[in-house]
């Protein structure tokens, strides 16, 4: 539904309300999406593609790798003609086209007014990954993307004939859900969650200051605060969360608010529960360079080799990340021998590496370390304390850290 003026009529406004990240402005649009969701559960998902024009150059924010959310619906078109049009993409100027392998994309041509636009929606909180950009020249900009199935369900499916329910997004046992109904009773009784002694605790903080908010028995609900409170609107530069009860869920609602935040510079988040889908998360983050972020702590996380596995292949691409803390975790030597490999020959930028207390890290991985000290000059810090090393290997990696003049090791 579109009119004038175009940012007032419901498709503009419901868009920019999707987009917004306090999602509390999402709740008197509920039972509106409620009956548009149910309605669109009607129709089959389709795995095809489908083309979007921008008249903007978008270029830039579309980097290979990048993975990201349109929380907003999108229109598109399953013909690329489509798209020559004015009112689309045109044929002149400044523009960016997006060809999209989408998998769930609801063709909605018989309940379009425009039905030779061969329209095709994608439906709001869907994830992407760029496969590749290009720069045709005259003003003309392509960014192929797919889609992709996120870690956690963004928004709960409608069945057709049951109410609309959403869901946070998940932890390992999924979260009960919330329907509007109980959403509606939930806001009337009780009002908005709220943490007043957190909330306090932000508002004592100045713009642009570090937050500590470590042992504050913190849950995946207060990240919800925390992400307005101090990302958002003091616009945080440090952020300490250690010792709390976060899990992967709790992070991924902070990987949302981090999203091209280019303030956040520290971001502790050791002795939780992060676990290896909060690292999966945070390195796909990480992956964009889009962040200024160049201190993660994730200790005492649980994190395993696939957990590693995620950040190694994040160190490949990131260049603002230069310490990076990984102890007393469950890395054995597969992952670490992943990750040290990693920053031996294609990260220039890490400058300390913690992988104390890691117990199942043993002497199989020291010819790797060995390597990583002879070819990476950019790494000064590298502690190993409480692997299961012997003698041996300590007196090794200490024999080759002599010959590195200022470089800190702890074994």
């Amino acid at each position: 539904m579109e009119w004038k003026p175009r940012d007032e009529c419901l498709y503009f406004v419901l868009n920019a309300t999707l987009r917004n990240k306090s999602r509390d402005k999402l709740i008197p649009w509920f039972l509106y999406l409620k009956l548009l969701l149910t309605a669109l559960a009607h129709l089959p998902s389709l795995r095809m593609t489908v083309y979007r024009g921008i008249k903007q150059d978008l270029f830039k924010d579309y980097p290979k790798g990048k993975m990201f959310v349109w929380w907003g619906f999108s229109s598109c078109t399953s013909s690329i003609d489509v798209l020559q049009s004015e009112l689309f993409l045109g044929k002149t100027g400044t523009r960016t086209m997006f060809t999209i392998d989408c998998l769930n994309g609801k063709d909605i041509r018989q309940h379009s007014y425009f039905e030779t636009e061969n329209e095709v929606l994608i439906l709001a909180a869907t994830q992407f990954q760029v496969v590749a950009s290009l720069d045709q020249a005259n003003g003309l900009h392509i960014v192929q993307l797919k889609e992709i199935e996120p870690v956690f369900s963004l928004i709960q499916p409608v069945a057709s004939k049951s109410p609309l329910s959403f869901m946070s997004v998940g932890t390992e046992k999924p979260s009960p859900k919330v329907t509007v109904e109980k959403v509606d009773k939930r806001i009337t009784s009780a009002g908005t969650y709220r943490n007043a002694k957190l909330e306090e605790w932000i508002a004592h903080i100045q713009p642009l200051e570090s937050i500590d908010l470590s042992h504050k028995s913190l849950t995946d609900r207060d990240v919800s605060i925390v992400v307005t409170k101090a990302i958002v609107d003091k616009s945080c530069t440090g952020l300490d969360l250690e010792y709390n009860q976060i899990s992967a869920k709790g992070v991924a609602l902070l990987v949302f608010a981090l999203e091209n935040n280019d303030t956040l510079k520290r971001l502790r988040i050791n002795h939780n529960c992060v676990s290896d889908k909060g690292a999966q998360l945070l390195a796909q983050m990480l992956t964009t360079n889009s962040l200024i972020l160049s201190i993660l702590d994730l200790g005492h996380n649980h994190i395993k080799d696939e957990g590693v596995q995620y950040l190694s292949e994040m160190l490949k691409v990131n260049t603002t990340l230069t310490e990076l803390y990984l102890s007393n975790n469950e890395i054995s030597d597969a992952g670490a021998q992943k990750l040290v490999n990693v920053i031996a020959r294609q990260n220039q930028t890490l400058q300390l590496l913690d992988l104390h207390g890691n117990e199942l890290v043993t002497d199989t991985s020291i010819d790797d370390v060995v390597s990583m000290l002879q070819c990476n000059d950019t790494l000064m810090k590298l502690s190993m304390r409480g692997c299961s090393l012997s003698s041996k290997k300590r007196i090794q990696l200490r024999q080759v850290t002599q010959e590195k003049p200022n470089f800190s090791l702890r074994t």
